[in-house]
């Protein structure tokens, strides 16, 4: 729609993606693994993603900022989810060994659930969803759930989705965005973009997020 917009051309008809998807049985099977975490539909809780594709690592924001956004979260008695592939679970386990205390709040399924169980968590529980610019972005984005997405060396102009819960945080800095331009960021990895990202930012908004759910 945005390729249609720009080429100025306006007939275009919108379809709801999901309706493409069959996510009968990954409703059925996400809903099992939530049972038996002791999550029900009528919880209020955080789905965090701590990861982003190897392609740019500078997408990522620092491990020890959400590891004090988690902190704070389940100080405020909220119920987390970490997600990622099975290639992403040493960097989850690393953040969720943190909290080992905190053990009936917290809960790692990373490498544990599908394409289409993520997408049916995303539509059908009151979720927040904190995450890097990264693919399960896009699947939030397709099932439009509440939403905080950080943003760096790309723009969020040209991949993100706009509507009303979806909260983007985005400190523009002189040489943001550069994934467009260059094939290796010239900061080799001290993305100074997404180090002007604050947990107070990225906690404030989650807070008045899962507040409006």
């Amino acid at each position: 729609n945005k390729i249609l917009k720009f080429l100025k051309i306006n007939y275009f008809f919108k379809e709801n993606k999901l309706e493409l998807l069959k996510l009968k049985n990954s409703e059925i099977t996400i809903n099992e693994k939530l049972v038996n975490l002791n999550i029900n539909k009528k919880d209020k809780f955080f789905v965090i993603n701590v990861n982003a594709s190897d392609l740019c690592i500078e997408r990522k924001w620092n491990l020890a900022n959400f590891e004090q956004l988690i902190g704070r979260l389940l100080e405020s008695k909220y119920i987390i989810i970490l997600i990622g592939t099975k290639s992403e679970i040493k960097n989850t386990k690393i953040i969720h060994d943190k909290f080992l205390n905190f053990h009936n709040q917290i809960f790692n399924l990373s490498g544990l659930t599908s394409i289409g169980e993520l997408i049916s968590l995303f539509k059908n529980y009151n979720i927040v969803f904190v995450t890097n610019d990264s693919g399960p972005l896009h699947l939030a984005n397709i099932s439009k759930c509440a939403t905080i997405s950080l943003w760096g060396p790309g723009n969020p102009i040209h991949y993100a989705e706009t509507y009303d819960n979806h909260k983007i945080i985005y400190k523009k800095v002189y040489c943001s965005p550069c994934i467009y331009i260059y094939t290796r960021p010239p900061c080799n990895g001290n993305n100074i973009c997404m180090k002007e990202i604050s947990v107070d930012d990225v906690y404030k908004e989650s807070i008045n997020l899962i507040n409006e759910i």
